[in-house]
């Protein structure tokens, strides 16, 4: 991947850019379709609307949920990121996602292990779209931690950690080749 791109970004805009190829193809020497390469970003800030929508009504019903929607869908960030061939409203997803699972941990006591995929989805998503997220997803992962340790709900958790070593593990095998090119970009 490009050094100057974020990984779920350089993916999805190949991905992209080979789907247009497959469908359209070039023409009339252009080479590349910008609003194919963009698409990916305005799919995940729609996706990032119904996540908060999801959020809101499980953090306080259906109004919380339509104006989370609204605000999201209106804010000017959100809509600049889901504009952009960059990682950022992917990121916002990721975010969103590891949100909604530890609001459900938190508040059901999961013990289903869809909720900890969802929660190890969103980290590995959130990271790989931006890896500057780590400190708001270790803020929240970090305080749902304490939340368990007061409660002493072993359970909860040794499925936290785990959740979390796994989306860990899969951060890193998808990350690392990347940090060669990173760290010789930041040499100059």
């Amino acid at each position: 991947p490009d050094t100057n791109n974020h990984v779920v970004c350089t993916i999805q805009s190949r991905l992209s850019h080979k789907l247009w190829q497959s469908i359209i193809g070039p023409s009339e020497g252009r080479t590349f379709d910008e609003a194919w390469l963009r698409f990916p970003s305005l799919l995940w800030g729609m996706a990032g609307i119904a996540l908060a929508s999801w959020l809101g009504m499980r953090l306080g019903g259906p109004r919380l949920s339509i104006i989370l929607a609204f605000l999201v869908t209106v804010h000017p960030w959100s809509i600049r990121f889901s504009t952009e061939t960059r990682g950022y409203s992917a990121a916002m997803a990721g975010v969103l996602l590891v949100m909604i699972a530890l609001h459900s941990v938190l508040t059901d006591g999961s013990r289903r292990w869809q909720i900890w995929a969802l929660l190890a989805t969103g980290l590995v998503l959130s990271m790989l779209s931006h890896a500057a997220c780590a400190p708001v997803l270790a803020g929240l992962v970090g305080a749902t931690a304490l939340i368990l340790l007061y409660r002493r709900d072993w359970h909860s958790l040794a499925a936290l950690v785990a959740a979390n070593a796994l989306a860990a593990t899969v951060f890193l095998d998808l990350f690392g080749p990347s940090l060669p090119q990173m760290s010789a970009f930041m040499k100059g």
